[in-house]
C-alpha cells in the first residue's frame, strides 16, 4: 500500500468557521499532506460540566457542509461513535491500527501544545502521529514552544514540526455570541453552514 501524510485537525466544530478551514489549507500546503481529516469530537472530557455543546450530529453536519469544496479535506465521526469522554491517544492508535501505512499529523495549535505534556496517554499520542503545531503571531519561536517540544521529545520520543499562519481573528465562541445577538457571522462561515444554523435554530441561547 502506498503511505499517505494524513493531517488530522481535531475539534468539537461548534460551529467549524474559517479559520478551521485556513488552518487545513496552510497545512496541506507547509507539511506537503495528501488529505486533512476533521475529526469531530464526541464528548471532549475537557468540556464536561462547562456549556452546553451542540449534537454531534449537528456538528458533524455543519463539519461536512464546510469542507464540501475542498477534495482533501474528509471529516471522521470516529470519536463521536465511541462511548463516554473520547481522548485523542485512543482515536490516533484506532486510526494507526486501521491503516498502519499512513503517516499522521496531529494539527494542533501553540496553546493546546503548551499543555500538551499533562495530556492523557501522551506517549500513546507521540508514538502514533507527528505533532504539527500552528504557529501564529507572538508564538513564532517562543522559547515556551521549544523547551516543551525538548521535553515531550525527551520524555516519550517521536516528532514534534511547526509551520507558520497568519493569526486570523475568529472563534467558534465569537461565532455563536453574533448569532445570539443577532450580527452578521458572513465571511467567518461558509454560506452552508450559516444556513444550516439558521434552519436548526442553532446558538439561539447560549
Amino acid at each position: 500500500m502506498i503511505m499517505k501524510k494524513i493531517g488530522i485537525l481535531g475539534g468539537t466544530f461548534d460551529p467549524v468557521h474559517a479559520g478551521h478551514i485556513r488552518v487545513a489549507e496552510e497545512a496541506m500546503q507547509a507539511l506537503a499532506l495528501d488529505e486533512v481529516i476533521f475529526m469531530v469530537s464526541g464528548t471532549p472530557h475537557y468540556k464536561v460540566g462547562m456549556r452546553k455543546v451542540s449534537s454531534k450530529e449537528d456538528r458533524l453536519a455543519m463539519t461536512e457542509l464546510a469542507i464540501k469544496d475542498h477534495p482533501a479535506f474528509s471529516v471522521s465521526d470516529l470519536e463521536c461513535r465511541r462511548e463516554g469522554n473520547t481522548y485523542t491517544a485512543d482515536t490516533l492508535q484506532e486510526l494507526k491500527k486501521q491503516m498502519p501505512e499512513n503517516e499522521y499529523y496531529l494539527l494542533i495549535g501553540a496553546d493546546a501544545f503548551f499543555h500538551m505534556i499533562h495530556w492523557y496517554r501522551i506517549e500513546a499520542v507521540m508514538a502514533n502521529a507527528i505533532v504539527a503545531v500552528v504557529m501564529r503571531g507572538k508564538e513564532l519561536n517562543s522559547e515556551q514552544a521549544a523547551s516543551v517540544q525538548k521535553e515531550l521529545i525527551d520524555k516519550y520520543g517521536g516528532m514534534v514540526v511547526s509551520f507558520e499562519m497568519k493569526p486570523m481573528e475568529v472563534s467558534s465562541t465569537e461565532v455563536r455570541e453574533k448569532i445570539r445577538t443577532g450580527g452578521d457571522v458572513h465571511g467567518l462561515v461558509t454560506e452552508d453552514v450559516e444556513a444550516y444554523i439558521q434552519k436548526r435554530s442553532l446558538y439561539r441561547e447560549v
